[in-house]
């Protein structure tokens, strides 16, 4: 029998490269123009790729919007410098991805307006990468989401900032509604939200967050930098810093859903009413060993005896409903520490136990410090004394 045909060859992608050297460049007008074509010509399956020089385009009174009518097989938005896109207005809609749409990637580009996204088709996602959205607000009539609202689909974020963005609603920078957003390596800085979560508001879908900063987001509401209210969150190794709300849960409250906390995740400077920390008023709130160096929580659920505990096993502490606290884990107290991430010395007050003799340990020590020449420090010390009256001692970690 005749070997089977073999298969077509791919695609060739429609590139569209901008430079920014007129005014309908710098408009995105024979940008767009391109994509339309790509539509217009049936050309299913194509994908279609816009590359912009560094430059500061507008896209005017018009919508980047993908959806079912969208033929490309992909449409990647790729910048090569220092890219700024622009709307008429903060508030307006830049971007909007339909149910149906192709995949999106944005690279390299910072965004003055807001993003909406819905579940493109198959299942594909829609991909940030080295983004930034900067100064975007919600318009009137729709209150939540001040950069970006994830309605359905999966949303994947990669060293993307989210920076003073402003709801009139929840959700100073991002609002989750339903879908999976996952966010890695983001920072999430000085956005603001009159109702709750100043900075990622959480009311559908799932959420993980791993290796991000939260610092200096305000909610006139609940949960400075993060308010869930359903679904569910996972936070692993991010950074809570400066976050204010004006109700309870400086830097997270949850009213509902279920929360973990992992990778060691921290909490501190945070402000609120109640709770600067964390404020769990519904729900189920965890949070896993191991935290920082030198921090230490108690457990109320392990996954073995706490007399039993090794140095790999997994430890959950549990936040009781209509409870909250302040810094978290809480830092080894002045005159202890706690030398690595062992899970034995997390889960007690006492940390990894007193200072050792000739060294000091200020606070949320990892590392005593020894003693300078002249000074010198008994067992258990925060700070040094000097040598008494006719003695001296020309030595360190006296």
């Amino acid at each position: 029998s005749p070997p089977p045909p073999s298969p077509p060859p791919p695609l060739t992608p429609v590139s569209v490269r901008s430079s920014c050297a007129s005014g309908a460049a710098c408009n995105l007008i024979d940008a767009l123009a391109a994509l339309e074509d790509v539509n217009n010509d049936g050309a299913d399956g194509t994908p279609f790729a816009l590359r912009l020089e560094a430059g500061a385009y507008s896209l005017g009174s018009a919508t980047i919007t993908l959806g079912p009518q969208t033929l490309a097989s992909e449409v990647r938005l790729i910048g090569n410098g220092d890219v700024t896109i622009e709307g008429t207005s903060a508030s307006a809609t830049m971007i909007r991805i339909q149910e149906g749409a192709p995949p999106l990637t944005l690279e390299g580009v910072r965004l003055h307006g807001r993003m909406l996204v819905a579940a493109p088709r198959n299942g594909l996602a829609v991909d940030l990468v080295n983004v930034v959205f900067d100064g975007a607000s919600t318009p009137q009539g729709a209150p939540d989401g001040g950069a970006l609202e994830l309605a359905s689909g999966v949303l994947r974020a990669r060293n993307t900032t989210f920076a003073n963005n402003f709801a009139e609603g929840s959700g100073g920078a991002l609002t989750v509604e339903g879908g999976s957003a996952l966010l890695d390596g983001c920072t999430f800085r000085n956005n603001t939200a009159l109702g709750d979560g100043g900075a990622l508001l959480l009311s559908g879908g799932d959420v993980r967050v791993s290796k991000s900063i939260f610092e200096r987001n305000v909610a006139g509401g609940e949960g400075g930098a993060v308010q869930q209210s359903s679904g569910t969150m996972e936070l692993h190794g991010c950074q809570f810093q400066g976050n204010v709300a004006a109700g309870q849960g400086g830097a997270i409250e949850q009213g509902g859903g279920t929360l973990l906390l992992a990778g060691q995740t921290v909490m501190t400077g945070n402000t609120a009413t109640a709770a600067s920390g964390i404020f769990a008023s519904g729900g189920v709130a965890k949070y896993a060993l191991p935290a920082p160096p030198a921090h230490w929580l108690l457990p109320k659920e392990c996954t073995t005896k706490l007399t039993a505990l090794r140095s790999n096993d997994t430890c959950n502490a549990t936040f009781d409903v209509g409870s909250g606290v302040d810094d978290f884990p809480y830092k080894c107290a002045p005159g202890l520490y706690s030398p690595n991430l062992d899970v034995r010395w997390q889960t007690s007050p006492s940390c990894g136990g007193l200072c050792p003799a000739g060294f000091v340990c200020p606070g949320a020590t990892s590392q005593p410090l020894p003693t300078i020449p002249g000074y010198y420090a008994e067992l258990g010390s925060a700070a040094s004394l000097p040598c008494p009256p006719g003695s001296y001692s020309s030595a360190t970690g006296l």
